[in-house]
């Protein structure tokens, strides 16, 4: 009887540890995030909270030179009828190219609605995502939920960072 409550207990303490190891969500371990310390994420959080604010400003003043510095060229400007892919997410956007000056003021346009609709602001969510597409190879995203009182909704924020520069890609 010793026998079998021994084994029984080897095999519970077995499971658990097995279970610990997993990671990430459900059995499989999350291999698409960057694990940061304490210190560089609350950093790139509050960063990238004020590069945020920032871009508000710029799009409440209508100032698109000072925020084009601050977008990402995200490759779909066009030539001869085909996308340009070349420096996607690796450079500020052109504004003598009229389909980026376009999606520049279509991302403005978007803070601006944001913000002058939603009083209530919650920084709800900040994760450091690997990512083929960019130089970096990281993508850093922000969720903001912004609300009224009756509703509210879940706004995430694309950054990549270039160099020293983070980048906005985009906002949905």
């Amino acid at each position: 009887m010793t026998i079998k409550r021994i084994a029984l207990l080897l095999l519970l303490v077995l499971l658990a540890s097995s279970v610990r190891a997993q990671g990430g969500i459900g059995n499989m371990p999350r291999s698409d995030l960057y694990m940061l310390s304490a210190i560089t994420r609350d950093s790139l959080d509050g960063e990238l909270l004020a590069k945020i604010d920032q871009l508000r400003g710029y799009a409440a003043a209508n100032k698109l030179d000072s925020a084009a510095l601050f977008i990402a060229y995200d490759g779909m400007s066009m030539k001869d009828g085909a996308p340009i892919k070349e420096g996607k997410w690796a450079r500020a956007i052109d504004l003598a190219n009229s389909d980026e000056k376009a999606r520049a003021e279509s991302l403005l346009a978007k803070l601006n609605k944001l913000y002058a609709g939603s009083p209530d602001i919650h920084r709800e969510y900040f994760a450091a995502f690997k990512d083929k597409d960019n130089p970096s190879g990281m993508m850093l995203l922000y969720q903001i939920k912004y609300g009224t009182g009756k509703s509210a909704h879940m706004v995430s924020y694309r950054f990549y960072p270039i160099g020293d520069q983070l980048l906005l890609g985009a906002i949905q």
